[in-house]
């Protein structure tokens, strides 16, 4: 220090058909989900026209059956791939039972009346189907059970745990991130640096409204490159040396959607940083970075195919309640209030799913961050005022890194 400081600085109605039975139907049923060529399972939305099911095999080998049933009744029956490959038969207008069996794609379109609920039983291969292989809406809910009823008027399933895949998903990453440290007075801490991050969300299946809670942390070193101050002479010589980094980040954040298809978000919480920076050498000292801050972001999400989706995350860090303790540079241990700065993060997370509940993760991102200069304060001996005084200076951070890591979904 003598510097004096060498701180540090880091963050969905509309639907109408013959009559307006389905005009409240639960919205997760909206829009059509991706399908594409790899797609397996069942793929169920309404829209003006109806309901429609779309079921897709990777083979032509296999099968699909099941039943559908309403209190109301069918209306507008029309299928694609089934005539010459299965049956559709209605019974007592509000039991429609199907088979196919020999193609890789085939549909059934319907449209109901009088009715407040439809209740769905697939099979797929003769077995049931696994529920993380039916997609409904263009969110691919997951139902708790290859068997699950959709009704009018509540957006819930019958089964209160109707997609346990989208409400809770813990994630833990490998991040490897560049550092680059910079203050006013030309002395600089840079390098690449390895971390470790795990976040917790958790998600109403009816709202989308979420809760996100993440830590990360990072024990690695960065190269020194600044001067040591001598206060006596009021000079400075170059110096050069290893900094040993303790950094730890955690943060919580609620949002909330604000778009129709619920893909997009705003967001805010509570976060806390700090920053163990422990200059080495015959030379070094221990400065301990703390501050709060408030983030404010804009989240929307997007789909890239079946299996990948991913977001665009932007959000501004409002610093608060910062401060910095110094020891070891040969005067009793000293503390100083840092300047508020405002920070900005973009990252562009992916999610690519290899099971039902297991997922690959990884998110580009890029961080800047600043610190405005302290307060002065003099500097003391044994408890005894010294003629010196010491200041933090300005600084500023850029980061840039991606973690990589894997997502487990409840």
């Amino acid at each position: 220090m003598k510097k004096k400081i060498m701180p540090v600085a880091i963050i969905m109605a509309l639907f109408l058909s013959i009559s307006t039975a389905l005009a409240a139907w639960s919205p997760n049923m909206t829009g059509q989900p991706v399908i594409d060529n790899n797609s397996r399972g069942y793929f169920i939305w309404r829209d003006a026209s109806g309901v429609h099911i779309r079921m897709a095999l990777d083979e032509e080998t296999g099968s699909f059956s099941g039943s559908i049933r309403t209190d109301g009744q069918f209306r507008n029956i029309s299928t694609r791939n089934i005539e010459d490959n299965g049956t559709v038969q209605v019974e007592d207008h509000n039991n429609l039972k199907f088979r196919v069996k020999g193609v890789s794609s085939s549909e059934i379109d319907f449209a109901v009346s009088d009715s407040n609920a439809i209740t769905f039983e697939l099979y797929m291969n003769g077995k049931k189907v696994n529920p993380r292989n039916i997609y409904l809406g263009s969110e691919e809910w997951h139902p708790a059970d290859n068997s699950f009823t959709v009704c009018r008027d509540r957006d819930i399933f019958e089964k209160s745990d109707r997609d346990a895949g989208s409400n809770d998903s813990l994630e833990v990453s490998f991040n490897r991130f560049h550092f680059g440290y910079q203050e006013s007075i030309d002395s600089s801490e840079r390098g690449w640096l390895n971390g470790i991050h795990v976040a917790y969300k958790s998600q109403d299946p009816v709202t989308k409204e979420y809760w996100r809670v993440s830590y990360d942390h990072t024990n690695h070193d960065t190269h020194y490159d600044g001067a040591l101050y001598n206060s006596s002479t009021n000079t400075s010589t170059p110096y050069q040396g290893i900094t040993e980094n303790k950094i730890t980040n955690a943060e919580f954040i609620y949002a909330v959607p604000v778009s129709g298809d619920k893909r997009t978000y705003l967001y805010t919480g509570i976060g806390s940083h700090k920053w163990d920076r422990n200059l080495t050498g015959e030379y070094g000292y221990l400065e301990k970075y703390n501050w709060n801050y408030i983030p404010v972001g804009y989240r929307r999400e997007f789909r890239v195919s079946g299996k990948l989706s991913g977001a665009v995350d932007l959000a501004a860090k409002f610093m608060f309640n910062g401060d910095i303790a110094v020891s070891g540079d040969g005067y009793d241990e000293h503390q100083m209030t840092l300047g508020n700065k405002v920070g900005f993060r973009a990252e562009m997370p992916y999610n690519y799913k290899m099971s039902s509940r297991w997922s690959l993760v990884f998110t580009p991102w890029y961080e800047y961050s600043g610190i405005g200069e302290s307060n002065w304060v003099r500097l003391t001996t044994a408890g005894s005022p010294s003629v010196y005084v010491s200041q933090e200076p300005d600084s500023m951070n850029h980061q840039y890194g991606a973690n990589v890591g894997l997502q487990y979904t409840f």
